[in-house]
């Protein structure tokens, strides 16, 4: 009875394990499919614009957030450009063309300078975003993740994914 047991047990583990194993697989199967995408629909465009804008969109429903926006350093080195986005238009509008400060913009430095990834909940009122807080409470922003667009060793500008209601960031989603 006890050796049924045990090999009983060891079934159970390896089910489990099986199980988490083959969602795992799936996960990083979906994931490769979005990059493939990207990558195949980008590559038979030279635009900048529209590659980007073929990213934010197809970024938004594989992350799950509610709004992407792409913005380059303008030459001064003194701004960004939103260039392309993908945005909720019953919920915000469009911010292709605005200008967001770099210089006083505390998010924006940190995440050029450390080029690494910055999360700010409570975007509306939080003295990280304090130069862009008029444009996260009209879009009804609730949570931020901006992330350095590096090209050859050079920060170029930055991918702000944006959360429109108040639930938390997970790795799943």
């Amino acid at each position: 009875v006890t050796e049924r047991l045990s090999a009983h047990l060891e079934n159970l583990r390896l089910a489990e394990t099986s199980e988490k194993d083959r969602a795992a697989a799936e996960k990083r199967s979906q994931e490769m499919s979005v990059i493939n995408n990207i990558v195949t629909q980008i590559s038979t465009s030279l635009d900048l614009q529209h590659s980007l804008q073929i990213v934010v969109d197809e970024l938004v429903p594989a992350v799950h957030v509610d709004q992407v926006r792409v913005a380059l350093i303008q030459p001064d080195g003194k701004e960004l450009l939103v260039i392309a986005e993908h945005y909720d238009s019953s919920r915000a509008t469009s911010a292709v063309g605005m200008t967001i400060p770099i210089e006083g913009n505390e998010l924006t430095q940190k995440v050029i300078e450390t080029r690494q990834l910055v999360v700010v909940e409570d975007a509306q009122n939080n003295p990280q975003t304090a130069p862009v807080h008029d444009l996260f409470r009209e879009q009804g922003i609730q949570t931020v993740v901006l992330l350095p667009l590096v090209v050859n060793d050079e920060v170029i500008g930055t991918l702000g994914m944006d959360i429109l209601d108040d639930r938390p960031i997970t790795k799943e989603g």
